[in-house]
C-alpha cells in the first residue's frame, strides 16, 4: 500500500503520476522499462565521470573545514544530492560547495512548512526538468534515457532526486560510520585508495 501514501503528495492539478504511485501494474512496468535503461551496467559505467568529479569536490570540502571538524553525514547528503542532480538535470545543485542554502534537502528530511517548501521543491524541479528538456540531454545521465518515453520529466525528476540521493546517503554514512567504528576494516579500504595515488583525481 505504500502508492497510495504518495497520493497526498501529488498535485490534484498533476495527471500523470510517478512511478511509486502507479497502481496499474501493466502501466507500471511499461513506465518502468527506461529507468531500467537508466541504471543497467552500460548506463551505471557511464555515469563513473560525474560521481568522480564529485568525490573530489567533497574530499576536498572536507580538508578545507575552517575549524577541523564537520558534519560528516550533511555533507554526504549534500554529495549524493548534487551527483543526483547531475545524473538527472545535468547540474543545478552545489550543495557541497555551498550547502542547503535553498532548504531543499532540509525539506527531504523533514515536513517542516510542507506546504510551502513543497511547492518550492516542485517548482525547482519543474524549471530544470523543462531547461533540460530544452537543451537536450548530450550527456548520458539518467535524464538521457528518460526523456523521449517517460510522460511526465517533472514527476520523474523529483523522483530520482528524492529517491536517489536519500536512499546513497544514508547508506553511505552507515559505511562511514561502521568502517569507523572498527579500525581493522577501515585501514583496508584506506590501503587500497592509498596505492591508488592521485589515480582518483584522473
Amino acid at each position: 500500500m505504500q502508492h497510495v501514501v504518495w497520493d497526498g503528495r501529488i498535485p490534484e492539478v498533476q495527471t500523470t503520476k510517478p512511478l511509486v504511485a502507479l497502481r496499474d501494474k501493466t502501466e507500471h512496468m511499461r513506465r518502468r522499462r527506461p529507468w531500467t535503461c537508466a541504471f543497467s551496467t552500460t548506463a551505471l559505467k557511464g555515469y563513473e565521470h560525474f560521481i568522480t568529479i564529485r568525490c573530489v569536490q567533497l574530499v576536498e570540502a572536507l580538508e578545507n573545514q575552517p575549524n577541523g571538524e564537520v558534519n560528516v553525514a550533511e555533507r554526504i547528503s549534500f554529495f549524493s544530492y548534487d551527483v543526483m542532480n547531475d545524473l538527472m538535470f545535468g547540474g543545478g545543485s552545489e550543495m557541497i560547495r555551498d550547502g542547503d542554502i535553498k532548504g531543499l534537502r532540509r525539506f527531504m528530511e523533514a515536513f517542516e512548512n510542507l506546504v510551502k517548501e513543497l511547492k518550492v521543491f516542485r517548482e525547482q524541479y519543474q524549471n530544470r526538468a523543462i531547461a533540460r528538456k530544452k537543451h537536450g540531454s548530450p550527456q548520458e545521465g539518467i535524464f538521457y534515457h528518460l526523456v523521449r518515453s517517460v510522460p511526465s520529466l517533472v514527476a520523474a525528476g523529483a523522483l530520482a532526486i528524492v529517491v536517489g540521493s536519500d536512499t546513497t546517503s544514508n547508506a553511505v554514512t552507515s559505511l562511514f560510520y561502521f568502517l569507523l567504528c572498527n579500525s581493522t576494516a577501515c585501514r583496508r579500504p584506506q590501503a587500497e585508495i592509498d596505492e591508488l595515488g592521485d589515480q582518483t583525481k584522473d
